[in-house]
């Protein structure tokens, strides 16, 4: 089935590079800045489900919906042939925005956005956007989605083959017991 992307925008943002990499004055950049387009990252990712008839919705069927065709439609890219290509990569952090919001309004222990900067390097939520919890607990929900929509997207050459939780990540990203 094709996309009907229409006039989808491919978020860019601040630095080039994984956010891990990036100094820290440009990483805190990048969260502000992914922070000020949150309302319309959001906005197009409501816009692409509903151009490709789906419904945009904070239910857990709603949310398995999107994850079933982001399954279906998710292209790898031309220049690194082992990610989701520089839209579905796009898509991927504007679906993370969005079941962010999901989580944050489901869960009350999960209150806020967060720069995680006070973590050592070799944490894989370095410098990262994330949802944070009243614990300390954060969770890298764009990042989350990239690794789902990557193993989707590549599971003919996986080493381990899709398991059934594969195909329920995004409704397990929003429920409390996640994370």
């Amino acid at each position: 089935m094709a996309v009907d992307w229409g006039d989808y925008t491919v978020r860019t943002s601040v630095g080039s590079g994984p956010t891990k990499l990036l100094d820290a004055a440009t990483a805190k950049a990048r969260h502000e800045d992914t922070m000020a387009q949150k309302p319309y990252r959001i906005e197009q990712l409501r816009a692409l489900l509903a151009r490709n008839g789906l419904k945009f919705g904070d239910s857990d069927e709603a949310i398995q919906a999107l994850h079933d065709w982001v399954a279906a439609n998710v292209e790898l890219g031309d220049v690194n042939p082992r990610m989701p290509s520089a839209k579905w990569l796009s898509v991927a952090v504007d679906i993370g925005l969005f079941l962010g919001e999901v989580r944050i309004s489901k869960d009350p222990h999960h209150r806020r956005w967060a720069y995680n900067g006070n973590v050592r390097n070799d944490d894989v939520d370095f410098q990262e956007t994330v949802v944070e919890s009243d614990t300390g607990i954060a969770s890298d929900l764009q990042g989350a989605v990239v690794i789902n929509m990557t193993r989707l997207a590549r599971k003919d050459e996986l080493k381990y083959p899709l398991t059934p939780r594969d195909h329920h990540r995004f409704v397990e990203f929003v429920n409390p017991k996640f994370g």
